[in-house]
């Protein structure tokens, strides 16, 4: 291909019926390549970074219904690099980003991931005052709005769309959020995370569940500054946490162990951005969350 990259196919094809089945390859595939089919849909600039592709696939349409199966997926970006094409600063900054053991399922409505890794890197977001997440912005709305679906034109006897990250691993990503919603906007820079996880996500016409299993984490050099200043009204060395998991249904956070300094200034602050400071005891112990997650109700 023009930009120095090789795409391989080789399989069986039929045109009576519709049917194919093989194997696909894309290798040094520039990310901005695939961005030229999406440029008028994604308000990002030119992204940096390649991505190589391997899978197995099967596809038939039958009864005008088509069908298919993915295995054997392996994904493996490297140097990826994103950009918002209005606003200035990168969201998001990745050495490698690689997936192992995949499969996807139409008929199932099915996709199950043996393996993520994350590696080197940085992400960034911010919520805006009027209360979006950056990433929200970066996606074009649809002419004339969303479609709203008539109530009960979903049935609810399909099958809820269902995904499963066996393993997940991050290494070495460091991440920076900013809160521009409060009166006084604040800045949360966490200079490495360490994770591991599993996870499952189940979406259905009415309701939608997520759960983490597993879950093991490292937060290093955290510091929390306003905004507006350059030094840190708060800064930790590292929380580590074992055992967490999630329910998203059941509304329930839960860490076995939580390992931080012996002790260290921990900051409060109130949803109009006020600032205050104390002094608590550090060391191990259980966690354990209920209701609301995202603290609005408390």
């Amino acid at each position: 291909m023009p930009d120095g990259s090789t795409l391989r196919w080789r399989g069986e094809v039929s045109l009576h019926p519709v049917w194919s089945e093989g194997s696909l390859s894309f290798e040094k595939i520039k990310v901005a390549t695939a961005w030229q089919f999406l440029r008028d849909r994604l308000l990002v600039q030119e992204p940096g970074g390649s991505f190589d592709l391997e899978l197995r696939y099967r596809f038939a349409l039958a009864s005008e219904q088509p069908h298919l199966a993915l295995e054997a997926l392996h994904f493996k970006a490297s140097d990826l690099s994103l950009e918002p094409r209005h606003k200035p600063g990168r969201l998001l900054q990745l050495a490698k980003v690689e997936v192992n053991e995949g499969s996807f399922n139409l008929d199932k409505r099915e996709l199950i991931i043996g393996r993520i890794d994350v590696e080197k890197g940085k992400i960034s977001a911010s919520l805006a005052e009027n209360r979006r997440i950056i990433w929200q912005e970066l996606f074009v709305a649809p002419k004339g709005g969303p479609k709203q679906q008539a109530p009960g034109e979903a049935s609810s006897s399909e099958p809820p769309w269902r995904a499963v990250l066996q393993r997940v691993e991050v290494k070495d990503v460091a991440a920076d959020f900013v809160d521009q919603s409060r009166l006084y906007p604040i800045n949360l820079s966490l200079g490495k995370v360490q994770a591991s996880l599993s996870t499952s996500l189940e979406i259905s016409p009415h309701t939608m569940q997520a759960v983490v299993e597993g879950l093991s984490a490292g937060l290093y050099d955290i510091a929390l500054r306003p905004d507006s200043q350059a030094e840190p009204i708060l800064q930790v060395g590292a929380v580590e946490t074992s055992g967490g998991s999630l329910n998203l249904l059941e509304r329930k956070v839960s860490l076995e162990q939580v390992k931080r300094p012996r002790r260290f200034g921990q900051g409060l602050i109130g949803r109009e951005g006020h600032y205050r400071l104390a002094q608590t005891d550090g060391g191990e112990g259980p966690f354990c969350a209920g209701g609301d997650p995202t603290g609005r109700n408390q």
